[in-house]
């Protein structure tokens, strides 16, 4: 049989578009700034998918520390921890997203 190879991003195939700037930024004409950015729009939710806990928030963590990843596009709300009643009953109600508590806010 021959080698499969299937591009994952999550739970869901790679788009187009994240394909295309790979191939652009092997023929070097995509800086690594420009494919991180074109990256950060293709982190994909997988929710009832192939997430790995153990594995991928630490990986994550490392990347948005590094600066190579943000979360920004993703989080819906800060809360401070003053407000955590409220971000509790937002995420129960799904008002929100990815509502996140900032302890120091």
């Amino acid at each position: 049989m021959p080698a499969t190879r299937v591009d994952h991003v999550g739970s869901l195939l790679r788009p187009t578009y994240l394909k295309d700037a790979f191939q652009r930024f092997a023929r070097q004409e995509l800086s690594r700034e420009d494919l991180g950015a074109v990256q950060s729009r293709a982190i994909i939710s997988t929710q009832n998918g192939n997430v790995r806990m153990g594995r991928d928030i630490p990986r994550y963590a490392r990347l948005i520390e590094s600066g190579a990843l943000t979360a920004d596009p993703i989080i819906t709300r800060t809360y401070g921890l003053d407000e955590i009643n409220q971000a509790m009953e937002n995420s129960r109600s799904h008002a929100d997203v990815c509502g996140i508590i900032i302890p120091s806010r």
